[in-house]
């Protein structure tokens, strides 16, 4: 909450775990900003639609990432991205910092970005291959290299052909593969 009972501020943190209430709250719009320690709850957020965007904005001991991101639902959509913004200010940033946080500067980001926060982070995705690995890359993909014959075909079939810096051994003395990109001999 945001808004206080004398034109003041409030602010309310509360701890949930994952789960129905959280869902609810969520979809009531009593939860302006959420903020975790695991990629994979803002990743599903995402994906059922409870936020648009996140963003990792800071590490921890350990590697540990820490992502926020504001409500769908969000009953004060304006405050929240202020208070977005401001984390992601250098005041901020100093703030994590004397708390022994390590900002990610610039913060990256995931989903539909707003605006007002574009210019703290660079867009992200990330990526599952066919053996379920994830791996976080830039948005948009600007080169490629693969190291496997079947994802070189993979990414030739996409027409991921001019994004391809790098291939395996095998493929530049494949006959089908340089029969459909003959520009494929050329590649280191």
């Amino acid at each position: 909450m945001f808004e206080g009972e004398n034109g003041g501020v409030d602010l309310e943190l509360k701890p949930y775990h994952v789960s129905g209430e959280l869902y609810t709250l969520l979809d009531e719009g009593e939860v302006d900003i959420v903020v975790a320690e695991d990629l994979s709850v803002m990743e599903m957020l995402s994906e059922n639609g409870y936020v648009n965007w996140y963003l990792q904005f800071a590490t921890g001991d350990g590697g540990t990432a820490y992502y926020i991101a504001v409500s769908r639902n969000s009953k004060h959509l304006e405050q929240a991205l202020a208070f977005t913004q401001l984390l992601l200010s250098e005041k901020g940033k100093d703030v994590l910092r004397k708390y022994g946080y390590e900002p990610v500067t610039p913060a990256m980001g995931f989903g539909d970005v707003p605006e007002e926060l574009r210019e703290y982070a660079l867009e992200f995705k990330s990526v599952v291959d066919w053996l379920g690995r994830r791996v976080i890359v830039p948005k948009p993909v600007k080169r490629v290299v693969s190291l496997v014959p079947m994802i070189t075909i993979s990414i030739l079939m996409m027409d991921g052909g001019d994004l391809l810096v790098g291939v395996d051994s095998v493929s530049p003395t494949s006959e089908l593969l340089t029969k459909i990109f003959p520009q494929i001999k050329d590649i280191p």
